[in-house]
């Protein structure tokens, strides 16, 4: 792919049009996938949710006229203040690149371009292992790709001194239940170690997770009455969180220090808000 980007939504914003539905996180992601995502050049990578804003993460062949879709996206929905970051640019795009910024330099979009190198594009089955703040390492299993919700990762419930090898990662049960996190997001910035891929077979169905808009935004501990419950297959408003259902997952991105620390620690930084 040529470049990488990533594309700040605030949730929380004078110019979002909530009376459409696009303040939610999850509605908000699928207005973007169905506008952009149609496109051959590009491949979407997946989202996190944090401080009030909405990032989305893609990899685009041809970033000119993806640019240009965003800003007629953002301008007929009339969003403001939307950010958009250009990483990882490859010597036969940059051209574009600058052509874009150029462009759009005084439109309503903010542009920063971040040159670097090309890596390894991430793939289900991918096996991971993670470092941890006390010196050890996790490991982590890349399990399914559903859109519009991005990836999720299985954290197994091996945890060494050293990454294990991957043939001995197979048949490695979880920690938890899956998560979802950006893969490209956490192998660079959270320094992931690719350690080898086996595809799953079949790639599993997600179990059923929670979300709330209003707790994702507010980031404030206690009982929200947003709730949906929701996987690939399925998807309901529940209102009020049930007692059997506030073990379920909380559908967010995680970042990779927090996916670090609840394997280090066992604490479940979303199980404060039900």
């Amino acid at each position: 792919m040529a470049c990488t980007i990533e594309i700040a939504i605030p949730l929380q914003s004078e110019g979002l049009p909530d009376a459409q539905g696009l303040a939610d996180a999850d509605r908000m992601e699928r207005l973007f996938l169905d506008m952009l995502a149609r496109r051959t050049s590009v491949d979407y990578q997946g989202h996190e949710i944090g401080g009030g804003t909405l990032v989305l993460y893609f990899e685009v062949a041809r970033p000119r006229p993806f640019l240009k879709a965003c800003e007629l996206l953002a301008l007929r929905h009339e969003m403001k203040d939307i950010r958009i970051n250009l990483r990882d640019i490859a010597d036969d795009c940059r051209s574009g690149v600058s052509f874009a910024l150029f462009a759009y330099e005084e439109g309503l979009t903010t542009f920063a371009a971040r040159p670097g190198k090309r890596s390894r594009k991430p793939k289900i089955g991918d096996y991971y292992a993670i470092p941890l703040p006390d010196g050890r390492w996790g490991h982590a299993w890349f399990v399914a790709h559903e859109a519009p919700w991005g990836d999720f990762v299985q954290v197994l419930d091996v945890i060494l001194a050293a990454p294990c090898e991957m043939p001995l990662l197979s048949g490695a049960s979880a920690l938890f239940p899956p998560i979802g996190s950006s893969v490209v997001h956490s192998v660079k910035g959270g320094k992931w170690k690719f350690l080898g891929n086996c595809p799953p077979e079949p790639v599993p169905i997600m179990p059923l997770m929670r979300s709330s808009t209003k707790a994702a935004c507010d980031k404030q501990p206690g009982q929200y009455g947003d709730w949906v419950v929701s996987n690939s297959l399925e998807w309901r408003v529940v209102g009020t969180l049930p007692e059997e259902l506030r073990t379920l997952e909380f559908k967010a991105g995680w970042k990779p220090e927090q996916i670090a620390q609840r394997i280090m620690t066992g604490v479940n930084i979303y199980s404060v808000y039900y």
